[in-house]
């Protein structure tokens, strides 16, 4: 009853409340005692009726003992077989299992709503996390892009030029000599063999593909 769902065996109170229902139910019927009473012999308590039933059974049958349930010690008089002599009632578990009868439904109606509390609960907390998380994504982009922003204004700072003399012109770099201008080429009706000569006039390497070659020459 405690340990199948929506209860867990892993959880440490409804593993106790298992044991507490196991400890108020008969080995015989299975089913909480009723009029619980003990075997004098051995200690072991069984339902009233269950047990009587047992040890009439075995009386009657080829070995004509009356053995107990729980350990098989024979409990009834090795002459006449008589069992009555040795049960007894057992008062103090039968108002137990009375109280645990009453407190079962309401204990486990109770513990059903904190599961359902402690799960939404858990829920907020969750979504909590989450509201957190993108909040602070939020500040950190917010900070990285004020720093990326003063890291430019700084850069554009030292390389604005601070001296506003003007500088003699001998003492200016050189120039690079211009450029000259490539002779362009309609290389459309040229052959392979035309454009490996122009690609060897211009030192460039004659080989591959028609399209390789005018595109190596017009580079």
């Amino acid at each position: 009853t405690w340990t199948s769902p929506p209860f867990s065996p892993t959880n440490p109170l409804h593993r106790h409340l298992a044991d507490l229902d196991s400890s108020c139910r008969c080995t015989i019927c299975h089913d909480l005692y009723s009029i619980p009473v003990t075997l004098t012999l051995c200690g072991h308590s069984f339902c009233s009726e269950c047990i009587r039933r047992t040890l009439r059974t075995g009386i009657k049958s080829m070995k004509r003992e009356a053995k107990c349930p729980t350990c098989r010690m024979n409990v009834g008089d090795k002459r006449s077989g008589e069992y009555e002599g040795c049960i007894v009632p057992n008062r103090g578990l039968e108002g137990c299992v009375r109280r645990y009868r009453d407190l079962r439904g309401s204990l486990r109606r109770s513990l059903l709503r904190l599961e359902k509390l402690e799960g939404r609960k858990g829920k907020k907390r969750r979504n909590a996390g989450r509201g957190d998380g993108v909040k602070r994504t939020k500040r950190e982009c917010t900070t990285t892009t004020t720093t990326t922003t003063r890291a430019k204004r700084t850069r554009l700072e030292c390389t604005t030029p601070t001296d506003t003399s003007i500088p003699d012109p001998s003492s200016l770099p050189t120039p690079p000599p211009a450029r000259k201008r490539k002779k362009t080429y309609s290389y459309h009706h040229l052959k392979k063999k035309q454009l490996q000569e122009l690609c060897s006039s211009e030192c460039l390497s004659t080989r591959g593909s028609e399209q390789e070659l005018k595109d190596r020459h017009a580079e």
